[in-house]
């Protein structure tokens, strides 16, 4: 079996594409981006353009689609951007390889919940997504990850194509770019202490878990859909005083509203992947947080 990551110089796409390495559960494991951030196994593709796609290796059997323009700031100032960036990319590919293609494992994200204001906590993988404002370009991203998996489901129905689908909670750890964590912790060092949503709540997984957990989902299931986040709910302004501590800043740290549409709260309900991976212990936050600033 042969696996291709696209995205795979992205944060947790190159995270993801070593794990699948390591496991050994595939014999060959291709690497595609736009870039290569200088890894030399990286095969260079524009996936929104058919040329690009028609570049990829033809022998590809599990799809790990990974690819998309991420970064909070970018929904409200590049939103068509994000969108077709998001939403493209996966079309093309499984046109690409609907004759072949065997499984997609779809990273989808807690963001397709955001919008539903009927939402449960802790919230299980319902499929009751939702966006609540046209208008607000925040929801750039959520609605191409929805039709991301709008389109995963409708490539099982029409080509018998098998499934995974992921939805990732505030995945973080070292050399990450865009999120909360690099970017308030760059601003703390600056001696900028605002903290937009201070009173917000989040699911922090570190990258490591959410990996793992991607890789035993497709090991061990097929045609689900998955929560993927550390259980324990965190207080954005908990993880700023930790941040600080780990730092070791003096700057004082100032609430400030968050982004317009942002959830104010965010919690998986896990027990549907933990019926199928097991027990697992997740990383904690402060352990996370050291081993992202040290």
């Amino acid at each position: 079996m042969k696996a291709l990551v696209t995205g795979a110089t992205g944060f947790i796409g190159t995270y993801l594409a070593q794990c699948l390495i390591s496991s050994g559960r595939y014999e060959t494991v291709y690497k595609t981006d736009i870039v290569t951030n200088g890894q030399d196994d990286i095969i260079v593709a524009d996936l929104t353009s058919i040329d690009g796609v028609n570049s990829l290796p033809d022998d590809v059997d599990v799809l790990f689609h990974l690819a998309a323009y991420n970064g909070t700031k970018h929904f409200y100032t590049y939103p068509m951007s994000v969108l077709y960036n998001t939403t493209l990319p996966l079309m093309q590919v499984i046109q690409r390889y609907k004759g072949n293609l065997k499984k997609i494992v779809y990273a989808s994200s807690s963001e397709v919940y955001s919008g539903n204001e009927t939402i449960e906590f802790p919230t299980p993988e319902v499929n009751r997504v939702s966006i609540n404002d046209l208008t607000n370009p925040r929801w750039s991203y959520a609605s191409g990850k929805m039709s991301g998996e709008v389109a995963v489901h409708s490539a099982h129905k029409e080509y018998g194509i098998d499934y995974v689908i992921v939805r990732y909670h505030n995945v973080y750890g070292k050399g990450q770019q865009l999120h909360f964590i690099p970017e308030f912790s760059e601003r703390l060092a600056n001696g900028d202490g605002e903290l937009y949503g201070y009173d917000h709540t989040r699911s922090f997984t570190y990258v490591d878990d959410a990996v793992y957990l991607t890789n035993k989902l497709d090991e061990l299931s097929v045609n689900e859909t998955f929560n993927i986040g550390n259980p324990r709910e965190t207080s954005v302004l908990e993880v700023a005083q930790l941040i600080k501590e780990i730092q070791k800043i003096d700057t004082e740290i100032q609430p400030a509203d968050a982004w317009d549409g942002c959830a104010t709260r965010r919690i998986p309900d896990v027990s549907k992947m933990l019926s199928v991976v097991g027990d697992y212990k997740f990383i904690d936050i402060k352990s996370g947080l050291q081993k992202t600033l040290l």
